[in-house]
């Protein structure tokens, strides 16, 4: 979450709502950097759980590299998880 308003509490319930991050302005172009960086290796590592946990599931390796596969397998998971 990105805001011009910076408060404790209002970082408090950004983040108990699914940020992940809170990030005042103005902010430093390079912390902004390494906050997209953790972001985006945070969700590879979200998505690679969700992978290992279908094949252990599974038993056997899924071979899925296209993009319409991997959003396939991500929609799986989602409803796996509800």
């Amino acid at each position: 979450m990105l805001t011009a308003h910076g408060s404790e509490r209002i970082a408090v319930r950004a983040m108990k709502a699914g940020a992940y991050e809170y990030v005042t302005k103005p902010f430093d172009i390079e912390e902004m950097g390494l906050v997209l960086e953790r972001a985006l290796e945070a969700r590879a590592l979200r998505v690679q759980n969700r992978r290992l946990s279908a094949e252990k599931a599974l038993g056997r390796s899924i071979i899925a590299d296209s993009a319409p596969m991997q959003r396939l397998l991500d929609a799986v998971s989602r409803i796996a998880a509800a």
